[in-house]
């Protein structure tokens, strides 16, 4: 199968490699892991062996999973990292087709100092990964996308003005995310237009 992967801009990219197989050598403000729940033990501890060094001071790393898989996951990031762990986020997925479906968010990060953020956010897909991105990587900053899927970050990532790299080895699923990172472009170009148009002008 072809290698495809999205460049934006050289900061800005999507690969499409299994993110279990690269090797990371920077470092990042924001790491996002959202999994399959259920992938093996042997993937998650190669992982975070791997991103144990990835971090800076302040940085966070926000690992999705579930009731069922928390503590599997979370044992092995104890195990593996020296990363703190700051708070639990549960996420009640408005844009689900089932009722009362819930994730769960582990914020991780090298020291006790990073902010965090806590509580039960209640809110679609899109608006959760702006405000999380808003809330822990600031403007410029480096956002690691491990598992970039439909792209959801993607986007929040494009939008904010952040650095972006993401995995996703389904390459079926690149089209959909240049879509939305292409639509999200469009959406931003027409906020600052219509900002540009209420700014006051001068009367001479």
């Amino acid at each position: 199968m072809p290698i495809v992967n999205i460049t934006i801009m050289p900061q800005f990219s999507v690969l499409n490699q299994n993110v279990y197989e690269h090797d990371f050598k920077e470092l990042y403000d924001l790491i996002v892991i959202d999994p399959v729940f259920s992938d093996s033990n042997d993937n998650f501890i190669n992982l975070y062996s791997k991103l144990k060094d990835c971090v800076k001071e302040d940085s966070s790393v926000l690992v999705f999973t579930d009731w069922q898989n928390q503590y599997r996951v979370q044992s092995i990031i104890e195990r593996k990292t020296e990363w703190i762990y700051r708070n639990l986020i549960v996420w009640q997925k408005t844009d689900s087709k089932r009722k009362n479906s819930y994730e769960l968010i582990m914020h991780y990060s090298p020291n006790s100092h990073a902010k965090t953020i806590a509580g039960i956010l209640s809110e679609n897909s899109s608006s959760l990964a702006d405000r999380l991105v808003s809330c822990f990587a600031g403007e410029g900053m480096d956002v690691l996308d491990c598992f970039a899927g439909s792209g959801t970050f993607a986007c929040s990532a494009k939008m904010l003005g952040k650095n972006y790299l993401g995995f996703e080895r389904i390459e079926e699923s690149h089209g959909k995310i240049l879509e939305r990172i292409n639509e999200a472009e469009r959406l931003k170009g027409y906020s600052e237009q219509a900002e540009k148009d209420e700014e006051p002008k001068e009367i001479w």
